[in-house]
């Protein structure tokens, strides 16, 4: 399936060096196939990297280190609410 996303997401992955979304599975048939139930999507938005070990060198503070193609990342991760259910998985 593919996903939809909100244009405020798309434009925020443009900020960034790199980004990565959290792609969230539910296994339940009556959630949002979109966001998995959740009511929203997330992006992670690295802004340093690639490095060979997590946190370096050491100007992260603040951020989250992300593993991702056999290099870690620095930045932080955003959500956004899921355009196909508006948030509404979230509030069962």
């Amino acid at each position: 399936m593919n996903k939809h996303f909100p244009d405020e997401m798309i434009r925020a992955a443009k900020l960034g060096k790199m980004s990565f979304f959290s792609d969230i599975v539910s296994p339940s048939g009556s959630d949002c196939e979109n966001c998995g139930g959740m009511g929203v999507l997330i992006l992670f938005i690295a802004d340093e990297g690639p490095y060979s070990f997590p946190g370096a060198p050491y100007r992260g503070y603040g951020k989250t280190s992300k593993w991702y193609d056999g290099k870690w990342w620095l930045g932080n991760s955003n959500s956004f609410t899921c355009p196909d259910c508006k948030g509404e998985c979230k509030k069962r």
